[in-house]
């Protein structure tokens, strides 16, 4: 379905790059928080980097995957996870009404 999607994109001249997880070297995310104090970006350099950087610029992103156990496989997990740099800490407390 995703093919399909993309490949309809495309036709409709939209500019599309796709990258399969399983033909890249990478790792999910390792709490190291470089991300959130050096960087504004995931600061682990490996093949994850550009689909990272793609994503960053992209409008959409679409995710596919089959389903095991009830959830994606542990490729899209560890790229879900290394989007943890795109969060933006929240700079001021939330409040919280009273009950």
């Amino acid at each position: 379905m995703a093919k399909r999607l993309c490949e309809t994109a495309e036709k409709m001249g939209a500019q599309v790059q796709t990258f399969a997880l399983s033909e890249l070297q990478y790792r999910g995310c390792t709490a190291c928080m470089g991300c959130k104090t050096k960087s504004d970006k995931c600061v682990l350099q490996d093949d994850l980097t550009a689909a990272l950087e793609s994503v960053r610029e992209g409008d959409v992103l679409v995710m596919a995957s089959p389903v095991y156990l009830w959830d994606v496989t542990s490729l899209l997990r560890g790229f879900i996870e290394r989007t943890y740099s795109y969060f933006v800490p929240i700079s001021r407390p939330i409040r919280i009404p009273a009950v």
